[in-house]
């Protein structure tokens, strides 16, 4: 008997009660989701929302960096309020992000049923469907991601064009900013599929980036000191003296400076002082910054192009401040250590921070590799649990 005449004997219409047909592509799946999104009054309230938080952070940066650069006695403030904005997006990408994209796979779509209604649960799917339907929701959660980037682009541009900004950071770290965040967002898709309970799976993804946040660090500190040893410095200064305290270089090579020039006016003379040796006692933080590694944060900062500033070589913006601290933490194992910063014309050009950076091993790749495989397997498993023989329930699109 045809299944007209069945619905006729149940008293209903050919046609009546049948289940909507779905999408089945994983391009079709994603435009579905972004369509039930971006018709949602709720999302674009939370964009507009999201814009207004983003222009008070952005003016909060600019107030911290010009006193930063005030009480420091001065300095471009242009670089430090970008990458500041740069790392509160990514801030918010973290706290924001697994709400949604944690739920992303067993959490009930926008419009899919009724009000009042559970979503019922769904038999295993084909392989081919189930990859679609995880690659589908990965697509959604991406475009969603790309979305509120895009929102924040014009206040980066903003800040980099008035604060003079390179071209090359500003390009570098915009796209490595947007690499870590869809790998992030990969990963709490990938745990939508992989726990069946939608609480569940948002309290595991936001319980990895706060392990790869907080917990990170955490960890480097704590293994870091567990091992100190002895560290024997040996440092020198330079300073500049009047001929009415210091007649000339015979006197104050006589007094103990290590160098010495004479203005070329006679009107005082520039001199090293006496090389000084000094112990320590340090943690061995070289047995531990490899923990840092696959931190968002330091991950960014170390493949974000570097920029210098002023006499002393310093980083120039937060970027630059980040990857000298993990970059230093690579050397904490040496015994012994030279601080020379008198060259008369200047800091040494060995001791000076570009050149610390530039005999240390950079890592933002082998941060993006572990970022990579973590997501792809939870994305695997994600689609394991939704084919034939797989125990785990799942819910219907």
């Amino acid at each position: 008997m045809g299944t007209e005449h069945l619905q006729e004997r149940r008293g209903e219409r050919p046609g009546e009660g049948a289940a909507p047909p779905r999408a089945s592509g994983a391009g079709a799946i994603a435009v579905e989701r972004l369509r039930r999104r971006f018709a949602s009054r709720r999302f674009l309230v939370l964009l507009g929302v999201y814009a207004i938080v983003l222009l008070a952070l952005t003016l909060l940066s600019a107030v911290i960096a010009w006193a930063f650069a005030t009480l420091s006695g001065g300095g471009d403030t242009g670089p430090l309020i970008f990458s500041s904005v740069v790392f509160w997006l990514l801030l918010l990408a973290i706290f924001a992000g697994p709400a949604v994209q944690g739920r992303a796979l067993n959490g009930s779509p926008a419009g899919a049923t009724a009000p009042g209604r559970p979503t019922a649960p769904a038999r295993p799917a084909a392989p081919a469907r189930a990859a679609a339907t995880v690659i589908g929701a990965l697509l959604a959660e991406w475009v969603t991601s790309l979305a509120f980037v895009a929102l924040a682009l014009p206040i980066l541009l903003v800040v980099a064009v008035a604060g003079g900004v390179a071209a090359p950071v500003v390009i570098g770290s915009v796209a490595i900013l947007i690499g870590e965040i869809l790998l992030l967002a990969a990963v709490a898709v990938g745990l939508s599929g992989v726990i069946a309970r939608p609480g569940r799976s948002v309290a595991a993804a936001y319980a990895v980036v706060v392990g790869l946040t907080v917990g990170t660090v955490l960890i480097f500190a704590l293994v870091g000191n567990l091992v100190r040893h002895e560290v024997v410095t040996q440092s020198r200064g330079v300073s500049w003296s009047s001929t009415d305290l210091i007649a000339d270089c015979e006197e104050a090579l006589a007094d103990g400076a290590s160098d010495c020039v004479e203005d070329a006016d006679g009107e005082g003379v520039t001199t090293c002082e006496a090389w000084q040796t000094t112990t320590s006692d340090r943690a061995r933080l070289d047995l531990a910054w490899w923990v840092l590694v696959p931190n968002p944060f330091v991950l960014v900062a170390d493949a974000a192009p570097l920029t210098w500033q002023g006499s002393m070589q310093s980083p120039a913006d937060l970027f630059g401040m980040v990857t000298f601290g993990v970059r230093q933490a690579q050397i904490a194992g040496e015994t012994t250590e030279t601080l020379d910063a008198c060259t008369i014309d200047g800091q040494d050009a060995a001791s000076t921070v570009p050149a610390l950076v530039e005999r240390t091993t950079p890592t933002w790749y082998l941060g993006l590799l572990v970022q990579a495989v973590l997501a792809a397997a939870l994305l695997a498993g994600a689609v394991s649990r939704r084919t034939p023989g797989s125990k785990a329930p799942v819910r219907a699109e």
